[in-house]
C-alpha cells in the first residue's frame, strides 16, 4: 500500500527496482484504492516473486555449471577467484553477451578439460540440482495460482457494486409485481 502513515519498507520492498515494479503494476490497474489496492499490491508481489524464483533457478544452474567446470567446491577459498571468474563468464555467455578474450579462453579451456560443450554442461548441472529446481518450480506454480485467485478477487470486488445494483433492481421489480398482484386481487374481491 502507498499510505504515507505506514513505516518505510525494509528488505526487498524498499529496493528501487521493487518500488518501480509496484508502481508499474498499480498504474496498470489505474492506481486503485481500498480493497482493490491491497489485492493489486499482492498481485505485484506474486509477479515479483516469480521473477525472483526464475532468476534463482538460473543462478543455481550457473553455480553448478561453474562447480562442474572448475572441479571445486564453492567454499574452497584458494579457488574462489577462479570460480567467480568462471561463474561471471558463464553468466555473461548464457545471457547472450559477447565474452572478452580472457573470459572466452577460460571457458573454452575448462570445457575442453571437462570434455563438455554448453549443452552437456547444462544438462549435467540440471541433473545435479533438479530437486532445487523442482522446489523453485513449485513455488512459481504456487505464485501463478495466487495470481489467478487474486485476479478473480479483483474482478469480484470491481463487479460487486454492479451486481448489487442489479439485484436491488430485481428485488424492486419483484416487490412491484407482488404489490400489483395484491392490488389486482383487491380489485377482483371488490368486483365480487
Amino acid at each position: 500500500m502507498t499510505d504515507s502513515k505506514l513505516p518505510s519498507p525494509n528488505g526487498y520492498e524498499g529496493s528501487p527496482e521493487y518500488q518501480q515494479h509496484q508502481s508499474k503494476v498499480m498504474s496498470d490497474y489505474d492506481h486503485p484504492t481500498g480493497l482493490i489496492e491491497e489485492l493489486v499490491s499482492q498481485l505485484a508481489d506474486a509477479f515479483w516473486w516469480i521473477k525472483v524464483y526464475r532468476r534463482d533457478k538460473e543462478q543455481i544452474v550457473i553455480a553448478q555449471m561453474t562447480t562442474i567446470l572448475t572441479g571445486t567446491s564453492v567454499y574452497v577459498s584458494r579457488d574462489e577467484v577462479r570460480w567467480l571468474n568462471t561463474a561471471e563468464a558463464l553468466s555473461a555467455m548464457l545471457a547472450g553477451q559477447e565474452l572478452g578474450k580472457d573470459a572466452a579462453d577460460l571457458i573454452e579451456d575448462l570445457m575442453v578439460q571437462g570434455q563438455h560443450n554448453l549443452m552437456s554442461l547444462r544438462s549435467e548441472a540440471m541433473s545435479r540440482v533438479l530437486s532445487d529446481i523442482d522446489t523453485l518450480d513449485r513455488l512459481i506454480d504456487r505464485q501463478f495460482k495466487n495470481i489467478k485467485l487474486l485476479m478473480q478477487a479483483v474482478e469480484s470486488v470491481r463487479f460487486a457494486p454492479e451486481l448489487h445494483k442489479k439485484l436491488k433492481l430485481e428485488v424492486e421489480q419483484l416487490e412491484f409485481q407482488i404489490q400489483k398482484a395484491h392490488e389486482d386481487q383487491r380489485l377482483e374481491v371488490d368486483r365480487q
